[in-house]
């Protein structure tokens, strides 16, 4: 992958990123954030916030150790299920505004992370935090699907 390829790809994934984001925060306008999106979990508008925000956290650690070529192999592929709860439990006490500020604050960072990968460094394939091996373009795309799929999921909620 030339150098002009791999910054579009980038500018791609940033622009993703972006847009994705801006989409949910435009579905969260003016909307009480304490409101429960997953009946099952008790899991509300914040601590879904919460959620993506860790598994952000998570590929952002993985993306800064790629570019620095300080990766060694996770010690266990992260399980989804427990890493929930126990993110849930974490955060479960914190106000909406900790979790919205947390939900931004990810996200700003995994974009620069992503801007300052060396060329040399990404079109080479990592682990993914849940297990899985890919490109930084693939893991990228996971967490917009994963983003995508919870957004879908207050959309319903709130549209009742």
């Amino acid at each position: 992958m030339s150098d002009a390829a791999i910054n579009n790809e980038k500018l791609r994934l940033i622009a993703a990123l972006r847009r994705e984001r801006e989409a949910f925060l435009a579905l969260l306008k003016e909307v009480d954030e304490r409101r429960v999106v997953y009946a099952e979990s008790g899991w509300r508008i914040q601590d879904v916030l919460s959620h993506l925000a860790a598994w952000e956290r998570e590929a952002l650690a993985t993306i800064q150790a790629h570019s620095e070529g300080d990766e060694g192999p996770r010690a266990a592929p992260l399980d989804g299920a427990a890493f929930n709860e126990a993110v849930f439990a974490r955060t479960q006490g914190h106000f909406a505004e900790q979790a919205r500020i947390a939900w931004g604050m990810a996200r700003r960072d995994l974009q620069f992370a992503i801007h300052e990968i060396p060329a040399e460094r990404f079109a080479e394939e990592v682990d993914y935090p849940w297990g899985e091996r890919g490109s930084i373009s693939g893991l990228v795309d996971a967490l917009l699907a994963h983003e995508a799929e919870h957004m879908a999921a207050v959309r319903a909620v709130l549209q009742g």
